[in-house]
């Protein structure tokens, strides 16, 4: 694994912090990712089994910002760099095919890990420690692999979204779709009625420059046909 790119000194301040207060942290999410694979590594996000009110007390000397605290998430700015910080959680029903209906805060990393969507993005970081991959998305990352989580249809069902994810992440990291994520991608392609027009752009915007659009607006054409509707 290359690791030119090191994570920002900000971010390990913050897992100390919460350690320090007797708390579990970690990174996780797609800066983990670029870091095993070599990439520029962007936003920061870490999990914790911290509440929100218990990572406010850590942070009172920072600068705190209640971005999504109903979902368990806090923005910490640690040297104007801003940290992500959301407590481990599991979530109920997507009756929309995009938000969790509820969502309920947990004690154990395994439950937030197994809710996320690919494998790739849910490998957690200690700097003390390394990597905890509890789903096998190093070994994926390793044979350039995009994996659901679980069963790839219940996670498309739950968020549509991600289905123009695991296309724009083909395309731009050149990875192919592991096949019980390729088809429910096709079984599911419908839901993406239910997504706006604006989070399709962003997605296919990136999509169309990635090295492998050809191929994967070539294979995925269905799914493409049913997102043009919804932006005309």
């Amino acid at each position: 694994m290359n690791k030119t790119n090191q994570f920002k000194p900000a971010s390990e301040t913050a897992v100390a912090m919460l350690k320090r207060n007797g708390f579990e942290a970690f990174l996780i999410g797609g800066s983990v990712r670029d870091f095993i694979m070599g990439l520029p590594i962007g936003d920061i996000d870490i999990t914790t089994n911290a509440t929100p009110t218990q990572v406010k007390k850590v942070f009172e000397c920072f600068r705190v910002i209640e971005t999504g605290i109903k979902h368990g998430t806090v923005t910490v700015l640690i040297d104007n760099e801003p940290l992500e910080i959301t407590t481990y959680r599991s979530e109920g029903t997507y009756t929309d095919n995009r938000h969790p209906d509820s969502v309920e805060f947990s004690k154990s990393l395994s439950d937030d890990v197994v809710r996320r969507d690919f494998t790739m993005n849910a490998i957690a970081y200690d700097f003390t420690d390394g990597f905890c991959d509890l789903v096998g998305g190093v070994e994926d990352i390793g044979n350039k692999i995009i994996r659901c989580i679980g069963d790839a249809e219940t996670r498309f069902r739950e968020d549509a979204l991600r289905i123009l994810r695991a296309l724009r992440f083909s395309s731009v990291l050149g990875f192919a779709i592991e096949d019980s994520t390729k088809d429910a991608i096709h079984r599911c392609k419908d839901l993406l009625k239910n997504i706006s027009a604006e989070r399709i752009q962003v997605e296919f915007t990136k999509l169309i420059c990635g090295k492998n659009a050809y191929n994967v607006l070539e294979e995925f054409s269905d799914v493409i046909a049913v997102f043009n509707l919804s932006l005309s």
